[in-house]
């Protein structure tokens, strides 16, 4: 039977010596020559005695707004979630409320050096207190003037990986130029709707940040043919948006690039040859809101391996775009297409189900889909099985063609069609039936009420 003593004389750690007992095994249990000392917490111990290392790991699972409960229970309470490992990321737009200032410079201070991701949505951060930061949003910060952002521009950061300057009017030339050459190790730029941004600061981003991989500047009106070669001849770039730079005409060729996701969207200045040219390696391409976009220039597109493909509004697209695109080798890759409020048919829609066999998403909103398009789910849906089925949604909202009927039987099937009617025989997002439906129960009430005779129903019906 195990031997239980008491230790009176000293103290263990943060544990008082009343609070700790060593248990002793029988002696038949252990060799002659070992010792053992088992120390065992009893289930009486306190929040309050546990080291402080401990109670900070513990804090470490709670969420930010958490954490700022904490801080109000006590002062040993505020100590301990006050501890700067605790707020690496400070993100402000989970905040319902506007925040003050002072506030935020708190919650930097307080952060220290462990801060490395920081979102100051809507507000004025306080920029000399970052030195080390590694993903850093200023989206909505319209009052960080030009002058203080240039002072935190001028401070070199080689941590620094993701940066966004989105809709900050004060962004200029002289900003891009501290950014390609205090921050060599950046990754990720988001400069959209900034109207001061050129092809002088984008060439020199390029020189400077060679590891970039991401950049957005959809809206910069200034951009042109020279800032967009430079960063297509990036050999790193793997995303850009340059969608809205209307100043755009030429997109030059370059046989290493890496670029996999481009945005093109209501570019009308691009010439032909430019979809001729573009890297083999994009899969993701989006060419919305673009009504001087062909099916020519689609012929070109559809020798690309992609595999999402976003044609919505371009008014000009018809059922050749359907052929080019089953005929080439996008036809083995593509899993989303968009042809929203094209002039694609039915005939052209059908075609494009039966050849990609890797569509997963379908979206034909406001276009002369009908039924047929509808029933031929149903058709590859027996013929394949449901588990070589890799449709997954339909979008056929706003098309006059297809009917409640239709719908019905192609969700049968397990796919997900979004349309007018839900499953009940309203319409979708209004929660209202048809104008027919809702005549027809309106009639079912009166009658049920004795308002009016079931002849005159069925006259009326």
């Amino acid at each position: 039977m195990a031997r239980t003593s008491k230790l009176h004389s000293t103290n263990i750690g943060p544990y008082p010596a009343h609070r700790i007992q060593t248990h002793l095994p029988a002696a038949s249990h252990i060799a002659p020559s070992a010792e053992c000392c088992i120390l065992s917490i009893p289930r009486s111990i306190e929040f309050y005695d546990l080291p402080p290392e401990l109670r900070i790991r513990i804090f470490r699972f709670l969420e930010e707004d958490e954490l700022r409960r904490c801080l109000g229970v006590c002062r040993q309470w505020r100590n301990d979630a006050s501890d700067g490992s605790l707020w690496g990321v400070i993100d402000l737009k989970r905040y319902t409320r506007p925040v003050s200032e002072q506030y935020v410079k708190c919650l930097v201070k307080r952060a220290g050096t462990f801060l490395h991701t920081a979102n100051f949505r809507n507000c004025n951060p306080p920029l000399h207190l970052l030195p080390s930061i590694t993903h850093l949003s200023l989206v909505g910060c319209h009052s960080v003037t030009s002058y203080t952002l240039s002072d935190f521009l001028s401070v070199r950061n080689t941590v620094l990986q993701t940066l966004n300057l989105s809709s900050l009017q004060c962004i200029g030339t002289v900003h891009l130029l501290l950014i390609g050459l205090n921050f060599p190790g950046l990754q990720d730029l988001d400069v959209g709707c900034c109207p001061g941004v050129d092809d002088k600061g984008l060439v020199s981003v390029v020189r400077g940040c060679k590891q970039l991989r991401r950049f957005r500047s959809p809206g910069c009106i200034n951009v042109g043919d020279e800032g967009v070669q430079a960063l297509m001849g990036l050999a790193t770039l793997t995303h850009l948006n340059i969608s809205h730079c209307s100043n755009v005409t030429n997109l030059a060729r370059s046989g290493r690039s890496m670029l996999t996701h481009l945005q093109l969207s209501t570019l009308q200045r691009l010439a032909l040859q430019n979809f001729y040219h573009l890297p083999r390696s994009i899969t993701h391409l989006v060419l919305s809101s673009s009504p001087h976009l062909t099916d020519i220039e689609l012929d070109a597109i559809s020798r690309l391996p992609l595999s999402h493909l976003d044609l919505d509004s371009c008014g000009l697209i018809s059922d050749r775009t359907a052929h080019y695109l089953c005929a080439h080798q996008t036809k083995d890759t593509l899993s989303y297409l968009s042809l929203a409020s094209t002039s694609v048919t039915a005939a052209g829609i059908c075609t494009i189900l039966r050849y990609c066999s890797n569509m997963q998403h379908l979206d034909v909103t406001s276009t002369a889909a009908n039924d047929s398009v509808l029933k031929l789910l149903g058709y590859l849906h027996a013929k394949t099985g449901s588990g070589e089925f890799k449709l997954r949604c339909v979008e056929v909202v706003d098309c006059v063609g297809i009917t409640k009927e239709a719908v019905l039987r192609a969700r049968a099937c397990g796919v997900v069609v979004k349309s007018f009617w839900n499953g009940e025989g309203t319409r979708a997002g209004s929660g209202q039936q048809s104008p027919g439906e809702r005549q027809a129960g309106e009639q079912r009430r009166r009658v049920s009420s004795g308002a009016i005779s079931r002849r005159r129903v069925c006259v009326i019906l």
